[in-house]
Parts: C-alpha cells; structure tokens; sequence
C-alpha cells in the first residue's frame, strides 16, 4: 500500500485511467439512470486487496487516505469538515463514499471487493432494489466545482430511499431532508435533531451529522460531509453505509444489493499486469467476468 498521500493519488489516477483505456464492464450491476447520453452500462473497476483490513481503494478525492473496512473507521478526506464519527461497530459495513468508492465484504470468498463508478454528475445509481421486499435506495451524483488533474470527480448529493408497502420516500440532500407520502411533504433541515416515524418508515435525523432510515429489518445510514463554503473545488458530499445484517429478498439487486446475498467467486489466470507491483487477474460472479487487480 502507498505510504503517502501523493503516492496515493498517483495510483488513484492510474486506476481510474486504466478504467477508461480498457473499459472494464460487467453486466450483472444495474443501474438505473436518469438524463443520461449512453444506454449502456457504467464502467466499473474491482479491486480485490492482499490484505482485506488495509482497504482497498486509495481515495480519489483531494488529500484522501486510504479506505479502510472492517471493524475501522470510513475515512474522511481532509478537505472535509468533521461532523460525527463514522460507524465503528463490529459488523461488515458496505461503504460508498466520494468519487464514489464501493467497498463490499465477501466473508465466505475472504475478500473486499472495491470498485469506482466512472459516471457524470446528475446521474442517479441503482444502490438497491428489492422488488421483493419493496424497497428502492437510488444516489443521485454531484459534481466538484471546476475539473482537477483533468477530471471532474462526483460525489453523491443525494440519496432516496422508497418504501412500496409503507408508500413513503426519503429524501437525503446536502440541503434538506424530506419524507413524502403521496401528495404529503415534510421537509426538515440538517440544523435540528428529530425522530420520525411514519408507517413502517423510521427515520433519525442527528443535527449536521447524519440520517438514519430503518425499514422493517433494512437499515441504511446516511453521513454528512461538508466542506469550506468558498472552497474553489470541493462541494459538500453524502456517505451512505449500510450493515450487512440488512436482511433482503433473494431478487435484490444493484451496486451493493447484488453483494447482499454473496455470490460464488472465483479468481483465476493471475497474470502481470500494467503496473510492475500489481498483478492481473478474473474474476468471476455470477457468469460474468470483471478483470481486476490485487
């Protein structure tokens, strides 16, 4: 792993770069995309590390550390205002964090698998959807304020969270909090702390921290990360983590639900790859193959 922080953004750099040269796809995520050019799946590149508790993904944001995962704290870039601490219990946690980063613990294979979404601000990401269960999670991309090193990187600056059986929406911004059901809106800002409950709907909104949305036995917490106001290329972000006990359907699917029930895995044709210190190998799940490093 790098030992500091330029090391850090020139592997970060080179990964991000590889995804687009080699066009790394798979088509068993789906995603769900609104105002988009392309009809075709996103770019996705999977990262499985030698050492699951020294993370994977080098972060992409500015001065970032690495991301660590299990049993540890997210890490927080730090251009990023401190608000609250992230979630230290002992349970497996799916991360997605900035540029956004997806980090998922497959306990049977004894591996992380860490993948970037090569994407465009305004377009919304299918994190979960359980048709089973009734329950949709979708993250709406943000972008930074101007380009850096040539890239425009995203953020999630908004993440909702559907309930079919309870008919209620949550609505988690930079901004604001909302929860809809039908034609009723109640909108709450980050500046107060409240406990909501509504059907089968409950929601904790810690004051300039964080939201939590407990759905029957799904949870999903949503952190806020704020930035300088007048900083020149930073805009404040959403982390959105989710606890791998949530219990969903066997027809869950997208970004982090299609990790939810661990599909079979299987690494092979280890072989040399761009990078000297970096091997080259396939994975595969369920059928399809992603070609990824470790």
């Amino acid at each position: 792993m790098a030992r500091t922080i330029g090391k850090k953004r020139k592997i970060t750099q080179q990964i991000l770069m590889l995804a687009v040269e080699h066009q790394f796809v798979t088509p068993l995520t789906a995603l769900l995309v609104e105002s988009s050019d392309t009809d075709g799946p996103e770019r996705l590149l999977a990262d499985s590390p030698k050492d699951p508790k020294q993370g994977c993904c080098p972060g992409a944001g500015p001065s970032t550390s690495k991301i660590t995962f299990v049993n540890s704290k997210p890490p927080i870039p730090s251009w990023v205002t401190p608000v609250t601490p992230s979630p230290s219990e002992a349970q497996t946690i799916h991360v997605v964090e900035n540029d956004p980063h997806f980090i998922v613990h497959l306990p049977k294979s004894g591996m992380d698998v860490c993948f970037n979404v090569d994407s465009k601000p305004g377009h919304v990401l299918s994190l979960v959807s359980d048709p089973d269960a009734g329950i949709v999670v979708n993250g709406q991309l943000v972008g930074s304020k101007k380009m850096k090193n040539d890239k425009l990187n995203t953020y999630f600056g908004t993440i909702s969270v559907y309930s079919r059986a309870a008919g209620v929406k949550v609505v988690v911004s930079t901004n604001s909090i909302s929860l809809m059901e039908g034609r009723n809106n109640h909108s709450f800002s980050w500046g107060g702390t409240a406990e909501l409950s509504l059907h089968r709907v409950k929601v904790a909104i810690e004051k300039e921290q964080k939201v939590t949305v407990v759905i029957d036995k799904i949870s999903v917490m949503v952190m806020l990360h704020r930035v300088w106001k007048k900083h020149p290329i930073n805009v404040d972000f959403l982390g959105i983590y989710m606890p791998s006990d949530n219990q969903y359907s066997a027809q869950v699917h997208g970004l982090i639900g299609q990790f939810a029930i661990e599909p079979e895995v299987k690494v092979f044709d280890v072989r040399e790859g761009t990078e000297p210190e970096k091997k080259a190998a396939t994975m595969e799940v369920k059928g399809n193959k992603l070609t990824v490093t470790r």
